[in-house]
């Protein structure tokens, strides 16, 4: 069967008895008026929502509430940088702070015992500082300081303080 004689044979029946498709037209306009007035009523309560969330409660709405946001976070930038600023400072001065350490007991003399003796470097990264020496003995103590610059000292150094110094650099020695 040809579309052509398919028309011919809706045509004819049209014009035989019109009610069927006069009703299946008024069933598709009645469908389509419904369909436009429920669009109708969700874009008018869409709007109602709109216009709720752009005006907001009491002195707040949308815009109000985002400029505000952006110059909270603006200010919280602001402190970060500063804190960045300090943190930075404060990591400079830190290694000049003393951040190393070492400790050597010993024995500085054969007839004394319990290693009450010790050599005891305190330095900073850069190996600067000052290295302390006890020698105790049976009957008296002495204190020794030599400073020490990138680790070597301008005075000798007994072994025990140079293994304090090893110590604290975090050389094994």
């Amino acid at each position: 069967m040809s579309v052509q004689s398919l028309l011919d044979s809706l045509v004819s029946s049209f014009q035989a008895d019109p009610g069927p498709f006069l009703l299946a037209g008024a069933g598709l306009l009645l469908f389509s008026f419904l369909a436009s007035l429920w669009g109708l009523l969700q874009s008018q309560l869409m709007a109602r929502r709109l216009t709720a969330l752009l005006r907001g409660r009491g002195d707040l709405d949308l815009e109000g509430i985002l400029v505000r946001q952006a110059t909270l976070l603006e200010g919280a930038l602001a402190e970060v940088k500063e804190i960045q600023a300090a943190q930075g400072e404060l990591s400079r001065s830190l290694g000049a702070c003393v951040r190393r350490v070492g400790l050597v007991r010993f024995n500085a003399f054969p007839d004394c015992g319990g290693e009450l003796s010790f050599a005891l470097a305190l330095l900073d990264d850069e190996l600067n500082g000052v290295v302390v020496s006890s020698l105790a003995g049976r009957d008296d103590s002495r204190v020794y300081a030599k400073p020490i610059q990138a680790g070597r000292s301008p005075y000798p150094l007994s072994r025990e303080e140079q293994e304090a110094i090893n110590c604290a650099a975090g050389k094994k020695g």
